[in-house]
């Protein structure tokens, strides 16, 4: 991974954790000071693999995972509906941008990055603690893959 000489773009993923919002106003204000555009993003876990298993016990009808789904989306609007606005309300001069994807997070994540960023922000340990467990943290994921530069707040 090589540092840029000059950061324009910085990548900032939330997911509505205390860390996530601390992220945020970390990035928002690195990009105040360096004058770079801001991209707000959300990851939308992708329900099947957690309904899954569920549905196989009986646990859950088939017609549910839609439901999940439509009520995982309106969260995530307005997660990033809100971010968006508040830190627009806080640097009015900044470029922000924001935009939500479904997947998941840390493969979605380094995808993202990949559209002409310089860094990308995040903060450690969100909501996921038990699929952290299973599976890795998606910080850890992001850092070990990533080809771009990662802040990290703790």
């Amino acid at each position: 991974m090589k540092m840029k000489d000059k950061i324009g773009r910085m990548l900032v993923a939330i997911d509505g954790s205390t860390k996530a919002t601390e992220a945020l106003k970390l990035a928002l204000y690195l990009a105040n000071s360096l004058g770079a555009e801001v991209e707000i993003f959300h990851v939308i876990p992708s329900a099947a693999p957690a309904l899954g298993a569920s549905i196989r016990l009986g646990g859950a009808a088939p017609g549910r995972l839609h439901d999940y789904d439509a009520e995982q989306r309106a969260k995530s609007e307005k997660l990033i509906q809100e971010a968006t606005d508040e830190s627009k309300k806080g640097y009015p001069q900044l470029t922000i941008t924001s935009k939500i994807l479904e997947g998941d997070p840390a493969s979605t994540i380094l995808e993202e990055s990949e559209n002409n960023f310089d860094v990308i922000v995040l903060g450690h340990h969100g909501h996921s603690h038990l699929n952290e467990l299973i599976l890795g943290s998606v910080s850890e994921k992001v850092i070990h893959k990533s080809k771009i530069t990662v802040i990290l707040s703790t």
